[in-house]
């Protein structure tokens, strides 16, 4: 194992920790009826900021994993997507406007 596949291992793990934490202080604040009490306003403002913010960050490191995998071992075949892209773009305009 290189240190690509630590750091994206590492980063799935606390990606799924973070979100996992999250949802986790959500449901702890719920009575049984499943309603959040809260002493003030600004406490249920902060406390729901804190909440979207770990989940946020959680996501956002469960998403760079793959990203980084598919830069790191896959750069041709994105490479390969991309021009073909732009080929089927440059394609589509070229008969868009001789058509019209």
């Amino acid at each position: 194992m290189n240190r690509i596949n630590l750091v994206c291992l590492l980063l799935a793990s606390l990606g799924a920790f973070l979100v996992y934490q999250g949802k986790k202080r959500t449901f702890m604040r719920t009575n049984w009826l499943g309603v959040e009490n809260y002493s003030s306003y600004g406490q249920k403002v902060l406390s729901r900021l804190m909440d979207a913010t770990v989940i946020a960050v959680g996501y956002g490191c469960l998403g760079a994993a793959p990203v980084i995998l598919i830069v790191e071992y896959a750069s041709e075949y994105l490479m390969l997507g991309f021009v073909l892209a732009i080929a089927f773009w440059i394609d589509n305009e070229w008969y868009g406007r001789r058509n019209k």
